[in-house]
């Protein structure tokens, strides 16, 4: 597993149990995901190096979405799993779904995640399953975000114009509620200061979310859901983008 976001994000991987009223304990634990698969199952189940299904999970608590109808048929956006090690040279590589890293995932892995948005998705692209504890609180540690091949090459290209920029925002709901409970953006694609230049995410990146929070004193509450979304301004660009080691932290009562 890549169970760093950051080298300081280990020390969050803590474990404590204690006794409570009425025989339950409580733990404090993280859980993270580095989307690795068993190169038999690979190669059953990836299409041109990309699957998707409308539900896949880890560790049966973490459920990433796509809209399909079924395990790679009819996509329509959402997060697929992706192998792409996709090469300017090559233009059969040039997709939504290549990382713009040339090592394919975070920290040269094989496996990561795809994410295009569209008019049909999901209600929510992450969901947290807690009903098997008595009680479950979750905050979020981080993740590993890249661009996409597409939005690399729109560089490598000059398409991208003084002003132009591409934004991601990460938005925490309570899925049984539809209560909003905070939010996180990240600029991918920054030429909004063309005196500075234009900034791209080209390699991937730690975004730990959580020592963000703490240093702007803001927080994301307890959250079930995550919804992604892409706000751009550049007429060429396309709402997606690669992650990789989605970290939560969890504190249940069992």
């Amino acid at each position: 597993m890549k169970n760093s976001i950051l080298i300081v994000l280990a020390a969050a991987m803590l474990l404590s149990a204690s006794c409570v009223e009425k025989g339950r304990s409580n733990a404090t634990f993280s859980l993270g995901t580095d989307f690795e698969l068993a190169d038999y199952y690979l190669e059953d189940a990836l299409r041109d190096s990309i699957m998707f299904a409308p539900e896949s999970s880890w560790e049966s608590i973490m459920f990433f979405k796509s809209q399909s109808s079924s395990m790679n048929e009819n996509y329509q956006g959402g997060l697929v799993l992706s192998t792409k090690k996709g090469s300017a040279d090559d233009p059969e590589s040039l997709t939504m779904f290549s990382s713009a890293d040339p090592g394919a995932g975070a920290l040269n892995s094989n496996c990561y995640r795809g994410y295009y948005r569209t008019a049909t998705m999901p209600e929510y692209d992450i969901e947290l399953d807690l009903s098997g504890y008595y009680t479950a609180s979750s905050s979020i540690i981080g993740l590993y975000v890249c661009n996409s091949l597409y939005t690399s090459m729109l560089a490598w290209d000059d398409r991208i114009n003084p002003g132009d920029f591409l934004k991601l925002k990460v938005e925490f709901f309570n899925k049984d509620t539809g209560a909003f409970v905070g939010s996180v953006e990240k600029y991918l694609v920054d030429y909004t200061n063309p005196s500075v230049g234009l900034k791209m995410v080209n390699e991937w990146e730690p975004w730990d979310i959580a020592k963000e929070l703490q240093n702007t004193n803001a927080s994301v509450g307890s959250f079930t859901a995550v919804r992604f979304s892409l706000e751009f301004s550049g007429s060429e660009f396309k709402p997606c983008f690669c992650l990789d080691s989605f970290f939560i932290q969890l504190s249940v009562e069992y």
